[in-house]
């Protein structure tokens, strides 16, 4: 399940306290951090809007249980700094340190029971919110740490050693192991459970229910007693203490604490955490190079050409031959392609430097990075940029790739998934919003999806069809009919019935929307069918890349011909196309299409989709 579309689709039918949504789900309060643009930073607007969620909640009698949860792919990464201002006054600051305490606190001491559900970044004040809870469910992904004294600064409220312990308190706050995996956080004692990713909402509601269905007055009295327990051994003495030592270090300035306010007020966050984290590069990097030295070797299928010809490979290689790059993945799944297909082979032309990796998509986990934008640990999916044909690819157990071509895996798919989406699905996204910008709405009428047979035709017709449209499929045998049917398309269109050339420029108004995946006089014949101020989504030429086409469409009825790119396309409009697709794709459907096969069947399966014996998705398990 993806956190933040879930949420999202409630979120309108719920009350808004700035950034932070509440919603009744029968007599669980759910409170939903809202900021997933910032990793739900924690700001004071967001402090304020938590206490009047957590007021809502408490006096409402129909609510029973509380559960607090995260929107986009963090849970939180901590209080915001880029709101601190650079030289706070002594009471400015202890009133933003105790609005802070207090905030986290509401939870530890509400009379009814608190449930965190939490994944991605759990990070200072966020895993402060999380640990204050009654109970922690986490996700597979979660990863938790409180990074404050790597800037000078101190803990707000101090929980840590109250739920894990002096010594592993120590590591983590003394020794800078900021970065705990759920798993570690487990076996500390700092969540109750892990579960895999698209199960977190699921098991978290299911939890908040049965702590609901408990003796209302026993759950509160008993809660109560807990917390007396503790308060008798000194618990709310020593956080209210360790709050005024917190207070100390935010006003005291070390010469390290000093550079960090310095950079964060004159350059932004990110530059002062990317200083932060410079100090620590070195022994990050011994730790890389440790970790390698364990791991000298990756197994990859290698393309190379002789005077023989091109032969595909199995190969054991060293570390030392991986491409460049600052994230290292270990990558769990690829897909074959038509362009792999063309890598594969020896005439394809794709590949101009051998040896070679083929495979244009994968997705994998991080094992090292050198950006701080990703973690070890974090899901991560990567199509186009001529990866796979300039650069080695996806076939292969390990690969290193620049940071700013990777996309954050978004909650709710898994790598095996991501791929059965691929480049293929990636692309018909991409066409869909591109239709939608222009103004297509369900209620227009049919859209035409000519390839429908094809990846990324397929993956079109299904994508239409769950977002409410009339999907007319073109294919070019009415074997395939079952097959698009099965996707949601309304009508089966068969290629003949458009192939046909016309001299007229304009024919009978047809179509509210076209994905083409076929180009040259299909295309160019289609122009003249649109309807007025419509819009057609190129994205792929298997009829020819000429177009005899006449300007009268787009003179006469306004019609757009809008190009699909998916090679070279932006971060944040992949990064949209993704978060989509986890909402608006039929994954299971997907999942009945997609066959999966080893490392050794791809050279056989590229020579397949060069002859078109392939239908529906293959993926590569690495």
């Amino acid at each position: 399940m993806h956190i933040d579309t879930t949420l999202g689709k409630f979120a309108c039918q719920n009350q808004a306290f700035g950034p932070v949504l509440y919603r009744r789900n029968g007599p669980v309060a759910e409170i939903v951090l809202n900021l997933p643009a910032k990793l739900n930073s924690i700001t004071a607007e967001m402090a304020v809007g938590l206490q009047a969620a957590m007021d809502q909640a408490e006096a409402d009698p129909g609510v029973r249980s509380i559960l607090l949860c995260g929107a986009g792919r963090a849970f939180s990464a901590g209080f915001d700094l880029g709101t601190m201002e650079a030289d706070p006054s002594l009471e400015d600051m202890t009133a933003m340190l105790q609005m802070d305490f207090d905030v986290i606190m509401r939870f530890w001491n509400s009379p009814k029971p608190t449930l965190s559900a939490v994944h991605g970044y759990v990070l200072g004040g966020g895993f402060e919110l999380a640990m204050a809870c009654d109970m922690t469910i986490a996700a597979e992904d979660a990863m938790f740490g409180e990074p404050e004294p790597k800037f000078g600064s101190g803990i707000v409220a101090l929980l840590l050693p109250w739920l894990t312990g002096p010594k592993q308190a120590k590591e983590m706050l003394l020794f800078g192991n900021d970065r705990v995996t759920a798993d570690r956080a487990l076996q500390m004692g700092l969540v109750n459970s892990v579960v895999p990713q698209s199960e977190l909402l699921d098991v978290a509601r299911d939890t908040a229910r049965r702590a609901a269905v408990l003796d209302g007055l026993a759950v509160r009295m008993t809660k109560d007693a807990i917390n007396k327990s503790y308060g008798r051994m000194g618990l709310e003495g020593a956080l209210r203490e360790a709050l005024a030592i917190d207070i100390q270090i935010e006003t005291s300035e070390t010469e390290e604490s000093r550079t960090f306010k310095e950079i964060l007020a004159t350059k932004g966050v990110k530059a002062a955490i990317a200083w932060r984290e410079v100090r620590f590069a070195a022994l990050d990097a011994t730790s890389a190079e440790t970790e390698e030295k364990n791991k000298m070797s990756y197994t990859a299928l290698v393309v190379d050409k002789s005077e023989d010809g091109v032969t595909q490979t199995i190969q054991t290689l060293e570390n030392d031959t991986l491409p460049k790059g600052d994230v290292t993945v270990a990558v769990e799944y690829s897909s074959v392609n038509y362009k792999d297909g063309l890598c594969l082979s020896a005439t394809g032309g794709l590949v101009r430097k051998f040896p070679h990796v083929p495979g244009i998509d994968y997705a994998g986990t991080v094992e090292h990075s050198a950006d701080p934008r990703y973690m070890p640990g974090d899901k991560v999916v990567l199509t186009g940029w001529r990866v796979g044909e300039n650069h080695w690819g996806g076939y292969a157990t390990r690969t290193r790739i620049a940071a700013d071509k990777l996309v954050p895996l978004p909650q709710g798919l898994s790598t095996a998934q991501a791929m059965m989406v691929g480049t293929a699905g990636l692309t018909s996204m991409l066409a869909v919003m591109a239709l939608e910008r222009n103004g297509l709405t369900p209620d227009q009428g049919e859209v035409l999806v000519t390839g429908a047979s094809g990846g990324v035709g397929s993956v079109a017709v299904a994508i239409l069809a769950k977002l409410g449209y009339q999907v007319a499929a073109v294919t070019g045998s009415e074997a395939n009919s079952a097959f698009l049917t099965d996707l949601g398309a309304s009508r089966i269109v068969l290629r003949e019935e458009l192939s046909e050339t016309v001299k007229r420029p304009l024919e009978t108004e047809t179509w509210a929307g076209c994905i083409d995946a076929v180009g040259g006089s299909m295309l160019a014949r289609i122009l003249g069918q649109m309807k007025y101020g419509s819009s057609v989504a190129a994205i792929g030429l298997t009829g020819g890349a000429d177009l005899p086409a006449s300007v009268v469409p787009f003179l006469l009825r306004g019609v757009t011909l809008k190009g699909i790119d998916s090679v070279m396309q932006p971060f944040e409009d992949r990064q949209k196309a993704w978060a989509r697709i986890a909402t608006d794709l039929p994954i299971a459907k997907l999942e009945e299409l997609s066959t999966s096969i080893k490392l050794e069947d791809v050279a056989d399966a590229g020579a397949r989709i060069l002859k078109g014996d392939i239908k529906g998705r293959t993926i590569v398990e690495l």
